[in-house]
């Protein structure tokens, strides 16, 4: 929804840190788990749950002359 000023806000949304798959995969089955579902007025079958995932990626090295260097990736 839109706060009224042009900016869109996400009810329920949350951030999470992750830093290996097997603990994303766990926040995707929890996500799903909290989808809640509800016939509408055209279509008894019909979901009107919607989900939104988006990954960010951050990664530290360090440059050959010692100098740390951070890449992010969406």
């Amino acid at each position: 929804m839109e706060d009224g000023k042009g900016c869109v806000l996400v009810r329920g949304l949350e951030e999470e840190v992750v830093r290996t798959a097997s603990e994303i995969y766990k926040i995707l089955e929890n996500g799903s788990a909290k989808r809640r579902t509800a016939e509408t007025l055209l279509n008894k079958q019909s979901s009107r749950s919607h989900s939104i995932f988006s990954i960010t990626i951050h990664i530290k090295e360090i440059t050959p002359e010692g100098e740390e260097m951070i890449k992010i990736g969406s």
